[in-house]
């Protein structure tokens, strides 16, 4: 197979109409000088007829794909203030567990029988290497409580820390490994600014993590809203498409326009 070159904008159109897809060559030309050719194409899957892979719907517009693409936007925004929520809702909850189970002394919760690795003694020492708060408290007090480590800790880390124990202490704080792991990598795209409206790991959808957030007590509305919105604004898709790549159900078109 000939190596493929480097594609001009012109280049790009013209491929994209080779493949069926409509093209407004001024608009589109607008967009391409904005959004990169492969960031948008990242969108592809939910074009695709019944899933089947570079066999694409009819009346696709290229804009299709950059309206795709500002919604999926909105909904990293919103995801954001989601784990934002959660980490400070989890964050209560394992300081509970771990003290009321283990201790809150530092020989409690540095206890290494505790943990199937160094993650917290790791933490620990991080803390007093970089961060200037918590060197200025252990300076003080010559130990670093709980909930300093904690309060300190970013989705990521917690839901690191919590994975870390050697006991199952997620079934205190009722939550499951597997949506767990699923959010660590959900949290990751949207930091990476990678696509989430269909992202999936091990057959877990985008729709488990809602479900987790609307059992946390974390309202979904809004997120549910920017999907019904795809069907609003890409009159190519259907509701089964979005199902398909996210398991969210919406109403048809004519509920969503009412």
């Amino acid at each position: 197979m000939q190596k493929q070159g480097y594609l001009n904008i012109q280049d790009q159109l013209e491929l994209l109409n080779k493949k069926g897809i409509i093209i407004n060559s001024d608009q589109d030309s607008k967009i391409l000088s904005q959004i990169n050719y492969y960031t948008l194409m990242n969108y592809k899957n939910i074009f695709y007829e019944k899933g089947i892979i570079h066999k694409y719907k009819q009346n696709i517009f290229f804009k299709d794909f950059y309206t795709l693409y500002t919604i999926d936007n909105d909904i990293k925004i919103l995801l954001l203030k989601k784990f934002k929520i959660i980490t400070n809702k989890v964050s209560s909850e394992i300081i509970r567990a771990v003290c009321e189970n283990y201790g809150f002394l530092e020989s409690d919760y540095l206890n290494k029988d505790l943990y199937n690795n160094n993650f917290i003694k790791d933490y620990y020492d991080f803390l007093l290497q970089y961060d200037s708060k918590s060197k200025k408290y252990y300076d003080v007090h010559g130990f670093l409580p709980f909930w300093i480590l904690i309060n300190n800790m970013d989705f990521n880390i917690l839901i690191k820390y919590i994975l870390s124990f050697k006991v199952n202490i997620t079934k205190q704080i009722n939550l499951n490994n597997d949506i767990l792991l699923y959010s660590i990598d959900l949290y990751k795209n949207v930091l990476n600014n990678e696509k989430t409206y269909d992202f999936s790991k091990d057959n877990i959808k985008i729709v488990d993590l809602l479900k987790w957030f609307d059992d946390l007590g974390i309202s979904i509305v809004d997120i549910k809203m920017k999907y019904s919105e795809i069907l609003e604004k890409i009159q190519c898709l259907t509701e089964d498409d979005i199902k398909r790549v996210s398991g969210i159900e919406i109403g048809g078109r004519d509920d969503v326009n009412k």
